[in-house]
């Protein structure tokens, strides 16, 4: 009797199973995954904008033809801005950003965060005069080296930090936070 090269269908079974648990599982903790990297994404661009605005406070960047020495990042909790944050020059020198529907005026960049992705509150020390509800804005000055971090009326909070911007998935299950010094260091955690 010749034997014939080749699989058995016990083989080509217990291989077939094998594929779908392990497909199976990838795609079950799929969502999870997605919602991790989008947090990851949003909270590096946010921290990458941080460090544009310092860089460009500190190269005197020109808008419009006018060099401009104040750039800040303006975050909002409310329900229309959570979802993105603006990269902005302090033209007037007012301390404050005025927000509108496109962007325009001071408005440089919006960013719009993705997959679900938002600002969910921050978080400052506890300092008379200084409230951070729903609103803060992170300025850079020159030549002053040092980052102001203005409260929700554009007053400046005058301890050193840390000051916390919290970043969260959709389903509210991944978290990252943000902590900026008004020394100017800005770092990640979770």
């Amino acid at each position: 009797m010749r034997r014939e090269e080749g699989f058995t269908l016990v083989e080509l079974v217990v291989s077939i199973s094998v594929i779908i648990f392990i497909s199976v599982t990838i795609f079950a903790n799929f969502p999870k995954f997605r919602q991790v990297i989008a947090v990851d994404n949003a909270t590096r661009e946010l921290a990458l904008a941080l460090r544009e605005a310092q860089s460009r406070a500190v190269a005197i960047s020109i808008v419009n033809g006018t060099p401009n020495n104040n750039y800040g990042i303006y975050m909002s909790t409310t329900a229309a801005e959570k979802k993105s944050f603006v990269l902005f020059t302090d033209s007037t020198s007012d301390n404050r950003y005025i927000p509108g529907a496109s962007c325009i005026g001071e408005c440089l960049i919006k960013y719009n965060l993705q997959g679900g992705v938002y600002i969910q509150s921050f978080a400052a020390p506890v300092v008379t005069g200084c409230t951070i509800t729903n609103k803060m804005v992170v300025m850079y000055r020159r030549p002053d080296p040092r980052t102001d971090v203005l409260d929700n009326i554009g007053g400046v909070c005058n301890e050193y930090g840390p000051f916390t911007i919290n970043i969260w998935s959709q389903d509210n299950v991944e978290k990252r936070k943000i902590i900026v010094w008004r020394t100017g260091q800005i770092s990640i955690t979770q």
